[in-house]
């Protein structure tokens, strides 16, 4: 411990005040337990610019490929395993992500399935369901899926769940991490403070139209580019400025106009820094 001491530090000495106070409460306090409320509603929104497809490798309902790992989990969906023993925590993020209802050769049928077993088998606060970087990633496929590829009738199944989902995030965000994590919270919030509508989600909204642009303007450096400074990281982070701006611009009266034009600017900065490099 003590060898290790000069490295501590040198971490911690980065680290902003409030990011150190949250890390210990996040790492002392068990998660904040929330109840979801009935009488849900969602905004009529357009979504004119979908989400970047994907190839999931999902030849089987209940098949999948992450990190070049083919699993098959088995055909009865109600009954998958979301957690299974033989796969690496990460392949097992990825399950939870749920990326693959961007995959057009995915059924909407097969997607409904994957989206109820996963409510059914997944209780509030189970790992890795319900850490928040997955959940905020979750959050956003279920919006994109619902805008893109589902009726409004198919898209109940799981709006009480998706409520749920961003109410516990709210409470349970990673302003301990910051970073890309942090917003990933965030507009996981904006999608959900967008699609759902009440008290709650107005209160989501308006939280993450405010610190969308306060992360922009942090996050994304005079040059164009991430300040995490890694072209992967890069690329992920103006695939989420993207969609914020689709969500945005193809409601314009859900938002005010300064948003979409401020988060415009970012994305254009940060595409222009990707064509460079």
């Amino acid at each position: 411990m003590i060898s290790k001491f000069p490295k501590i530090i040198h971490t911690l000495r980065y680290l902003k005040a409030k990011q150190l106070l949250f890390y210990i409460l996040r790492r002392a306090l068990p998660a904040k337990k929330v109840e979801a409320r009935p009488g849900l509603s969602c905004r009529r929104l357009k979504l004119v610019h979908g989400p970047v497809a994907i190839e999931s490798g999902g030849a089987a309902p209940g098949e999948f490929r992450f990190l070049n790992k083919r699993m098959n989990l088995g055909e009865n969906l109600r009954s998958l395993d979301w957690s299974p023993a033989d796969a690496s925590r990460l392949w097992q993020y990825n399950l939870h992500y749920f990326d693959y209802l961007r995959d057009p050769d995915r059924s909407v049928e097969n997607g409904l399935a994957l989206v109820n077993s996963w409510i059914t088998k997944n209780v509030q606060g189970s790992r890795p369901g319900w850490e928040a970087f997955t959940a905020s990633l979750r959050i956003v496929n279920w919006v994109q899926f619902a805008l893109t590829r589902c009726d409004e009738e198919a898209a109940l199944q799981f709006q009480a769940s998706l409520f749920e989902q961003a109410l516990w995030l709210e409470k349970n965000d990673e302003k301990h991490i910051l970073a890309n994590h942090y917003f990933e919270n965030l507009k996981a919030l904006f999608f959900a403070g967008c699609y759902l509508q009440g008290v709650e989600a107005e209160r989501w909204l308006h939280r993450a139209k405010i610190e969308i642009i306060e992360q922009l303007d942090e996050q994304i450096l005079a040059d164009g580019g991430h300040y995490e400074r890694s072209p992967q990281y890069h690329s992920l982070m103006l695939e989420n400025i993207l969609d914020i701006y689709a969500l945005s611009s193809s409601n314009p009266g859900l938002v005010e106009g300064s948003f979409t034009t401020d988060v415009k600017k970012y994305a254009i900065r940060a595409l222009d820094y990707l064509n460079t490099i």
